[in-house]
């Protein structure tokens, strides 16, 4: 039962890469326009793993990579606690702008279509450190359900868990021979990855009120 709940909690997490929602109350906004994101986001790789998703996230979900392909498409893989075997997915994706008119506000998501449907996620970013915080609407609120960073080149992990993801060659990127550890911070301390760093694409104002 723990072995099938682990297995669904990993096709989740490529699923809903972002909320099934896409208004929810406000606490946070994301800081990255729609605009900007169609510049930060391409050719750029999501490593990460799941905070407070529920009870079994952190021991559960050890690493979760998503790479997000200029033509609007992202890879990805993740693998959970004690199994190197991973699962794949992938889906489609672009920045929008949510008209929001009970809270009379505007503001970016991003949107992604998979085979399951619609959903949508609000990104935080730290264009500093290349820090990458992923929020999903549960329950009519934005909770914080995955965090880690957003690199150039794809960990040589993926390879290990998800032998079937495309090749770093044929997404015209390259791999991090160093970042062999199926376990997010485990793979950080063998290397911390090419971090994407655009501090200039951060807009910590980017709702619009009407």
């Amino acid at each position: 039962m723990f072995q099938t709940l682990k297995k669904a909690l990993a096709v989740t997490s490529l699923t809903a890469l972002t909320a099934t929602t896409a208004v929810a109350d406000q606490p946070i906004y994301g800081n990255v326009t729609a605009k900007d994101l169609m510049t930060l986001l391409p050719k750029s790789v999501f490593v990460r793993h799941a905070v407070g998703a529920n009870r079994y996230a952190d021991d559960v979900m050890t690493l979760q990579v998503s790479f997000f392909a200029p033509g609007g498409t992202t890879h990805s893989c993740a693998a959970y606690d004690g199994y190197v075997d991973g699962i794949t997915g992938h889906a489609t994706w672009k920045p929008v702008i949510i008209d929001n008119k009970v809270g009379k506000e505007r503001y970016p998501l991003l949107e992604v279509e998979a085979a399951d449907g619609t959903s949508y996620g609000l990104l935080r970013y730290d264009g500093v450190t290349g820090a990458f915080d992923h929020h999903a609407s549960i329950r009519g609120r934005w909770r914080h359900i995955s965090t880690g960073h957003i690199q150039s080149d794809i960990p040589a992990a993926v390879y290990t868990m998800c032998p079937d993801f495309p090749s770093a060659e044929s997404l015209g990127t390259t791999v991090n021979t160093k970042q062999t550890s199926t376990n997010y911070r485990a793979m950080v301390a063998q290397d911390p990855g090419q971090r994407v760093l655009r501090p200039d694409l951060v807009t910590e104002v980017t709702v619009e009120k009407y």
